[in-house]
């Protein structure tokens, strides 16, 4: 079978060499040695890594189809043929890419090939290796691009799932707030409301018997309940929305916040937080504050630790956000979307949301460091004044 390679290694050495597509491992499969150690030498030249067995067989006991991007196979081969191993590759995969090439010319073998999903058909002898060539790159080219929509539409999905169940979880927690604030309004308001009426109405009255002193008793009373109503509106309304914040800044904000976590949880917070050069926007100022706020909740509930830290940096249009502890650590996966709970995935969702790269760094017994970074953009920053 020597005489079917008609090609010539100028012919070969002519095809663009600058291709930067990546190599092709392909598998062929050819009986005849001189024929296919040619037909290697070949391909070899033109970015074609080649792993030449002589049988189907080799194929079917030796080789994980998977390790390669395509088989080329003769037609006629000594025991299975080349028809029987497509048939055979068709039941571990329906698109795996397989050409088939053959120097006898047969409508029934070419229609069956076709009918198992052939990539390709070709007759030797080839007037040039690039009648191999372009139907293997075409078809390796093929395969790839339907891999790569494939993982992009099995990660848009993932993602599609998560972000469902994220507005499950999100609208939960919403509701779990509105009920905790209602409480809180319900037995510290509430109540303090309908005592200060009270009072109000006894003053009114005293004051009508002209008992001015019990009056000014109940007023005094009543105002010191309506100081009460009032400290424990701003302590809700600092929860929902920090005044600081809009006022001063994400750095205060955070200054305010440590100091806060601290005086509720009792967990010591270390707040190295650098003043900026210029105010970010309410939106990523507000973003940043709340996975700081997620954050800090995710030691308390989960890290065991002694003490958390809050550093925010800003080295040129660069600012990262570190929230990180001493506590038990975590495994981080090798996927960064399956590293932690729905906590972490609140925090990567908000930080990605504004353009950011959100990260985790831990490991068992050695503490967890949740590292948000962003870019400003050329019209919030400024750079140093200096």
């Amino acid at each position: 079978m020597v005489g079917w390679v008609r090609f010539h290694l100028q012919e070969a050495t002519a095809m663009d060499e600058s291709t930067d597509e990546s190599t092709i491992r392909m598998v062929l499969v050819e009986d005849d040695r001189d024929s296919g150690e040619a037909l290697k030498v070949m391909l070899d030249k033109n970015g074609i890594d080649v792993t030449m067995v002589p049988s189907a067989e080799d194929v079917v006991d030796d080789l994980d189809i998977d390790d390669f991007d395509i088989v080329v196979a003769d037609i006629r081969l000594e025991g299975m043929s080349g028809i029987d191993l497509l048939r055979h590759i068709r039941k571990e995969s329906s698109d795996f890419p397989v050409v088939l090439i053959t120097g006898y010319d047969s409508l029934e073998s070419a229609v069956e090939a076709i009918r198992l999903g052939a990539q390709d058909y070709i007759l030797k002898p080839f007037d040039s290796i690039d009648d191999l060539l372009i139907p293997v790159r075409k078809a390796v080219a093929n395969h790839r691009l339907r891999m790569r929509n494939t993982e992009l539409e099995v990660d848009l999905n993932r993602r599609c799932e998560e972000l469902r169940k994220l507005g499950v979880r999100l609208g939960e927690s919403e509701e779990a707030e509105r009920r905790r604030i209602c409480r809180e309004l319900h037995d510290q308001v509430g109540g303090t409301l309908t005592s200060l009426g009270m009072n109000l109405n006894v003053a009114h009255e005293k004051l009508a018997e002209g008992r001015e002193n019990e009056s000014l008793e109940r007023i005094r009373c009543a105002q010191t309940e309506a100081e009460e109503i009032a400290g424990c509106l701003r302590r809700v309304m600092s929860e929902l929305y920090p005044a600081v914040l809009d006022d001063y800044g994400l750095p205060a904000a955070l200054r305010w916040y440590g100091q806060e976590f601290l005086r509720k949880s009792g967990l010591r917070v270390n707040v190295a937080v650098q003043d900026l050069s210029t105010r970010l926007p309410p939106t990523t100022e507000t973003t940043l504050f709340r996975i700081a706020q997620e954050g800090l909740t995710n030691v308390l509930k989960h890290a065991e630790a002694e003490c958390a830290g809050i550093r925010l940096e800003e080295t040129g249009s660069i600012l990262r956000l570190v929230i990180e502890d001493d506590g038990k650590g975590i495994h981080v996966a090798a996927e960064p979307r399956r590293t932690g709970g729905w906590g972490m995935l609140f925090m990567r969702e908000r930080a990605e949301a504004i353009g950011g790269e959100f990260r985790v760094v831990s490991a068992p017994r050695d503490g967890t460091s949740i590292v948000v970074t962003i870019e400003r953009a050329s019209d919030d920053y400024q750079g140093d004044s200096g």
